[in-house]
C-alpha cells in the first residue's frame, strides 16, 4: 500500500515531491527530524538543529506556518489511524508549492545581480531552551497546531 508523496522545500525554493518514508524524510531534511504542528491537521517535518548548525531561514516555510523555520522542511498531512504520515491535503500541497515557486524565482533573481539573500541563523543569540510539561491530550492538541501554554 502506497502512503503517497510528501512535499520537500529547501530555503532557496527549490522544491520536490519525496516518497513518504522515514529514509527519504531524513534525507531531505538533512539529519535530526522533528515535526511542527500546523492548523487544520497537517505538520511540516523540520531539522532539529537547523539554527544551531546555521541553516539559511526558510521563507516559504516560515510564512507558511507563521514562524521563522531555518534549513529544509517537509510537509505533510495528519497521521492516519494507525499513527502513519499521510501526505498533505490538496489545497495545502498547491499553496506551499506556490509560495516556494515565487521565492525560488526570488532567489534567482538576487542571484544574477550579484546578490545573496539566504539568511542564516545565528546560533549565539538563540534563547534558553524551555521545559514544558503537557498531559496527553496538550501533547496531541500541540501536535495539531491549536496548543497555547497556559
Amino acid at each position: 500500500m502506497s502512503r503517497g508523496q510528501l512535499l520537500a522545500v529547501y530555503p532557496d525554493g527549490r522544491h520536490t515531491m519525496i516518497d513518504n518514508s522515514y529514509e527519504s524524510i531524513k534525507t531531505a531534511i538533512g539529519g535530526i527530524i522533528d515535526l511542527v504542528g500546523l492548523p487544520n491537521d497537517a505538520g511540516l517535518f523540520v531539522h532539529d538543529e537547523g539554527m544551531l548548525e546555521r541553516m539559511p531561514l526558510n521563507v516559504p516555510a516560515s510564512m507558511f506556518c507563521g514562524r521563522a523555520l531555518y534549513g529544509p522542511v517537509v510537509l505533510c498531512g495528519p497521521p492516519d489511524d494507525e499513527g502513519e504520515t499521510m501526505p498533505p491535503p490538496g489545497n495545502m500541497l498547491n499553496g506551499f508549492t506556490a509560495m516556494a515557486s515565487m521565492w525560488h524565482g526570488v532567489v534567482i533573481d538576487a542571484t544574477a545581480k550579484g546578490q545573496s539573500i539566504m539568511c542564516p541563523a545565528d546560533p549565539d543569540t538563540l534563547p534558553p531552551a524551555q521545559i514544558v510539561e503537557m498531559s496527553n491530550e496538550d501533547f496531541d492538541a500541540y501536535l495539531r497546531g491549536d496548543w497555547r501554554p497556559a
